[in-house]
């Protein structure tokens, strides 16, 4: 660790640790052994030891939802973990691309709801979701299972299948539950399957995981601060601001699904997309699973094998189109979707992105030289406080999920997970837009 730090430059400015939000996690009121079944000492619970750790902040979330959901069918606690860069434990820090960064981050710190240990709705006495730290207190020796003891029976099974199956499973097991040693129960694939989730749609949205979801304190201060950039009144953020004022943890701020009238939330991905999208079209990859919805107005249709070389250029030019837009195929759908319904009284734009400034500040000519905008600002914008700064991503999501109009990235999680919450707030699909 010494030398990473002297490689990276470590100094007094160290990335933040996030402290005060595992001190909130360990204050929770399910975090009391006292309690009666099905929480505290004799409660159940389900720990996912074996999940991701490693990949981006929404392959994460999409699969934490997911067993957030299957501890709530089987009547357990959902047992949540930090976001995990680097999974050993003695590294507070990790390099990534060069750079200083937490190897882990609370979830408390991106999300709140009961995926995180927020509540259940009125009357809703299911258990409440509990910190490691907590399960590892009152289930000192788990009964251990591997994933593949239920998957490998599945194949390439739909969730809801899978969900059926595993709720099967944990009821004839003892109350302290721990899958590890094996691939994820949940896995990234099949999130990218629109033939193993769309079946699930249906019962996902009802489900309070989903519904009840919201973006932690610390997330919803960031939009409420940074507002003046995205609302046309200040009406917006401040009454986010006086809500946040009464909170006292991030685990019950709820979120607003009100939209945001006139803003158009636009997501571009660059950096490793460079190549990843050119690597879609070697795989020929469709769109991520929630996104080959029917009910969404855009549509990937896979281009037929490539048998020579030009034939094998047009795909990827093709992939390119909808995975790397250039600024003038994003200047071409903006005028597109302002020319719809949906689109009607659009006035200002937000680009979720992480592309270089200089690109982004010619993004936002050319956009701003269609004339009836009233501004046009980025993820480079934002102003954080360094807590933010690592959880940045959390923070344009939730502005997309507000936009009044969101045009996303088909091959990505982030777009798919806004997508996902925006549909479960009975957002027009035809709001949903893709490049």
């Amino acid at each position: 660790m010494a030398t990473l730090q002297k490689t990276l430059g470590h100094t007094n400015n160290d990335p933040p640790l996030y402290e005060k939000w595992y001190e909130m996690e360990r204050t929770l009121p399910q975090h009391n052994e006292a309690l009666p079944y099905p929480e505290g000492a004799s409660g159940a619970y389900l720990y996912a030891s074996n999940h991701v750790w490693g990949l981006g902040f929404n392959n994460a979330l999409q699969e934490q939802l997911f067993l957030a959901h299957l501890a709530y069918i089987s009547n357990r606690s959902h047992v949540f973990d930090a976001y995990t860069w680097n999974f050993n434990t003695d590294e507070p820090y990790a390099d990534y691309n060069g750079k200083l960064i937490p190897s882990r981050i609370p979830l408390t710190a991106f999300i709140a709801g009961p995926t995180a240990g927020g509540p259940f709705g009125p009357g809703d006495r299911s258990p409440r979701s509990v910190s490691k730290e907590y399960f590892r207190k009152v289930c000192p020796h788990p009964t251990v299972i591997r994933s593949d003891e239920v998957n490998d029976n599945l194949g390439s099974a739909d969730a809801s299948v899978m969900m059926t199956a595993w709720l099967e499973k944990l009821r004839g097991l003892p109350r302290c539950v721990e899958v590890a040693e094996s691939n994820q129960v949940f896995d990234y694939m099949i999130f990218g399957n629109a033939q193993r989730v769309l079946p699930f749609h249906e019962e996902f949205s009802r489900s309070p995981i989903l519904t009840g979801f919201s973006w932690s304190s610390l997330v919803n201060s960031a939009v409420a601060e940074n507002g003046y950039l995205f609302a046309e009144t200040p009406s917006f953020f401040e009454r986010i601001l006086s809500f946040l004022r009464y909170s006292k943890s991030s685990s019950n701020v709820l979120d607003s699904s009100t939209p945001i009238p006139g803003l158009l939330a636009i997501h571009i991905r660059r950096g490793d997309y460079d190549e990843h999208c050119k690597k879609l079209a070697v795989w020929r990859s469709t769109y991520m699973g929630w996104l080959q919805s029917s009910s969404l107005p855009d549509r990937f249709q896979k281009p037929p094998l490539a048998g020579n070389r030009e034939a094998i250029q047009g795909v990827e030019d093709y992939y390119l189109d909808h995975c790397w837009p250039s600024i003038e195929q994003i200047v071409a759908k903006i005028v597109e979707v302002r020319q719809t319904e949906a689109g009607k009284g659009l006035k200002r734009v937000y680009v979720l992105t992480n592309a270089r400034s200089e690109w982004v500040a010619g993004l936002k000519e050319k956009v701003m030289q269609l004339g009836g905008w009233e501004g046009v600002s980025s993820s480079k914008d934002l102003s954080l406080i360094p807590e933010q700064k690592y959880i940045a991503q959390a923070v344009d999501m939730a502005i997309a999920m507000r936009s009044q109009v969101f045009i996303g990235n088909g091959f990505s999680s982030l777009s798919a997970n806004v997508v996902l919450v925006r549909l479960s707030r009975l957002f027009d699909p035809m709001t949903n837009r893709l490049w």
